[in-house]
């Protein structure tokens, strides 16, 4: 069976398996610079999945590269490397498999 550009959940999806979340960093220019999100409870099995997205009037051009590392059920840290100080403004979503 293929899918394409689908999700496919199998079992319960609640609000305990997402959380969705925008954390402010004002970056040090040319030094990646993190946050870290704590107190989370994740339900769920297997491993915790996360996706960040920087939203910036510019993008690519001063953003370099945002992400997400150190993802556990309880929290992660988010990352933003730009070229300026400018405070951003980036959306993280955590989830995991019910």
């Amino acid at each position: 069976m293929v899918y394409n550009d689908d999700v496919l959940v199998t079992g319960a999806i609640s609000a305990g398996n997402i959380h969705h979340t925008t954390v402010r960093i004002t970056p040090e220019p040319g030094v990646p610079t993190s946050v870290e999100i704590t107190g989370l409870a994740l339900r769920g099995t297997g491993p915790v999945q996360a996706q960040a997205t920087a939203h910036t009037s510019v993008p690519g051009l001063r953003v370099l590269e945002v992400s997400v590392s150190s993802v556990t059920p309880q929290g992660c840290l988010v990352w933003i490397y730009r070229t300026n100080a400018v405070e951003t403004d980036i959306s993280v979503t955590l989830w995991r498999d019910p």
